[in-house]
């Protein structure tokens, strides 16, 4: 409606808008116009391709999950339950972390911090479908990849909060810096320049 926020619209489109991409009956929700298709109906193609022949993946949605949480399709790979699990447990891991780096931020105990919130399985699935060796190039909000690959949560913490045990001593913002090179990736650094000692 004309009057309402734009964020109460978009909650009551999507609760009437049904998983198949069209709106419930009797609603013409805001976002009707889009495709949404079925779970594992979008080809998966080569890594090798190239760019002009995957052009039409750009404006489509890749749906890997059907409607009762069962990975289907190209896309679906194959996972055993002990990396489902510790893919889980690393997700969870770094929402806790997550929350309490915020907390501390809102408390004026440190300068910033990024949540990754919302994008934990991103970085943690990324890492675990990474081989020993494989380079990593991190930016910012990606605590999941140190997490998923069993960092210290110490360390991290002690970055954020650029204390003594903080392995730049204060030169680095806590997103990303030595916690990155020492657990093997390479670091993308902050466009925020470090302080001189």
């Amino acid at each position: 409606m004309p009057g309402e926020p734009r964020h109460e619209r978009l909650r009551t489109t999507e609760l009437a808008d049904s998983g198949a991409g069209g709106a419930a009956e009797g609603s013409a929700g805001l976002l009707s116009y889009l495709s949404i298709p079925e779970a594992g109906s979008v080809r998966r193609p080569p890594v090798d391709v190239k760019p002009a022949d995957i052009w039409d993946l750009a404006d489509t949605l890749i749906r890997v999950l059907d409607g009762h949480g069962q990975a289907v399709g190209p896309w679906a790979g194959a996972c055993d339950d002990e990396t489902a699990l510790k893919g889980l447990r690393a997700m969870m891991k770094t929402r806790a972390y997550d929350e309490r780096m915020l907390k501390a931020q809102r408390q004026g105990k440190t300068s910033f911090y990024l949540q990754c919130t919302g994008e934990e399985a991103i970085a943690v699935g990324f890492q675990l479908a990474l081989a020993p060796g494989d380079m990593n190039f991190p930016t910012y909000r990606q605590q999941g990849l140190l997490i998923a690959r069993d960092h210290p949560l110490l360390e991290l913490m002690c970055q954020v909060y650029s204390n003594s045990r903080d392995l730049l001593r204060g030169r680095q913002p806590s997103s990303c810096g030595r916690s990155w090179i020492s657990s093997g990736c390479s670091l993308d650094c902050s466009p925020v320049s470090p302080t001189r000692s």
